[in-house]
C-alpha cells in the first residue's frame, strides 16, 4: 500500500507556523499569564507605531527608525537576488546582521541614502500579513513589503510594549525579487551648461524711464529764498524812502529861499 505524497505547505501557512513557534519559544509557553486586554485592542494600540515608522523611513529619518528599537535589538536582512548590487554599494555580506540601536540607525540610513531604496509599502491585510498577539505587551508580525526596486517579506518582527510606547525587539527581512537595478539614490537634476539663454520678451523689458518731475524745494531752501526776497524788498523800500526824503529836503530849501527873496 502506497502513501500519498504530502501536500505542499503554502507560504502563508508556513509563515504563520514560524511566527507561532517563535513567539512561544521566546516567551516560554506563558499560557497562564493574566490578560488585561483582548487581542483586537492590543493590535489596535500598535497600529500608530507601525504606520509612523513607515512614514519616517520614507522621509529619510533614519534616526527615528533606529530609535524605534530597544537598545540590544538585532536586525537580520537576507539579500536574496539583490545581493550583488547591495554588496557592491555597501559591502554587506548575505545575510547581513546588525545589533543595537546605533548600528540599526546606520543600517537604515544606508538603506535609504546609499542603496536608494525608496517608497516603502507594506501589506497589512489579507494572506500576506500575519499578526500574533503573544500577550498584552508582545506582538509578532509578518508581512510582505515593496520598495521601488525590490519586494520581499518580513519573516518575523517582534514588538514589545515599553511604557506607553511600542518598540521593536527584533526584525528579520528577506528580499525575494528584484524589479530594477539598485544603483543608489538618483542624482539631483542640474541645468545644462550649454543650454541657450532666451532673450527677454519685449513685454518683460522695462519701459524707458520718464523724466522725473523737478524735486520740490526743501524747507531750508525755501526759507533761504524767502529771506533773500525780503532783503531785496527792504533794500528797495529803503531806496524809495531815501529818494522821498531827498526830494522833500530840496522842496523845503526851495520854499525857504523863496521867502527870503520876498523879505528882501
Amino acid at each position: 500500500r502506497y502513501l500519498a505524497p504530502p501536500r505542499p505547505i503554502g507560504m502563508g501557512r508556513l509563515l504563520t507556523a514560524r511566527l507561532i513557534v517563535g513567539g512561544l519559544l521566546c516567551h516560554g509557553f506563558a499560557e497562564g499569564a493574566e490578560r488585561r486586554f483582548p487581542d483586537p485592542e492590543v493590535l489596535a494600540s500598535l497600529r500608530y507605531f507601525t504606520q509612523s515608522w513607515r512614514e519616517h523611513y520614507n522621509s529619510g529619518d533614519a534616526e527615528y527608525c533606529g530609535s524605534a528599537y530597544v537598545e540590544d535589538a538585532p536586525v537580520l536582512l537576507r539579500l536574496g537576488p539583490a545581493a550583488p548590487d547591495i554588496e557592491k554599494l555597501t559591502g554587506w555580506k548575505d545575510p547581513h546582521l546588525v545589533r543595537g540601536t546605533a548600528a540599526i540607525k546606520l543600517f537604515w540610513n544606508e538603506t535609504f541614502a546609499v542603496l536608494g531604496l525608496r517608497n516603502l509599502q507594506e501589506e497589512t491585510s489579507g494572506l500576506e500579513s500575519t499578526e500574533l498577539v503573544i500577550d498584552d505587551d508582545t506582538i509578532v508580525v509578518g508581512r510582505s513589503f515593496t520598495f521601488d526596486q525590490v519586494r520581499g517579506r518580513v519573516s518575523s518582527e517582534m514588538w514589545v510594549r515599553v511604557g506607553q510606547e511600542w518598540k521593536l525587539r527584533s526584525s528579520i527581512f528577506e528580499i525575494l525579487d528584484q524589479m530594477a537595478p539598485i544603483v543608489g539614490p538618483a542624482p539631483a537634476s542640474t541645468p545644462q551648461a550649454n543650454s541657450p539663454v532666451s532673450a527677454p520678451s519685449p513685454a518683460a523689458t522695462p519701459a524707458a524711464a520718464a523724466p522725473a518731475p523737478p524735486a520740490a524745494l526743501t524747507t531750508a531752501e525755501a526759507r533761504s529764498s524767502h529771506t533773500g526776497l525780503m532783503i531785496v524788498l527792504l533794500a528797495i523800500s529803503g531806496l524809495v524812502t531815501a529818494l522821498c526824503l531827498h526830494r522833500n529836503r530840496r522842496r523845503k530849501q526851495a520854499i525857504i529861499a523863496g521867502f527870503e527873496e520876498m523879505l528882501g
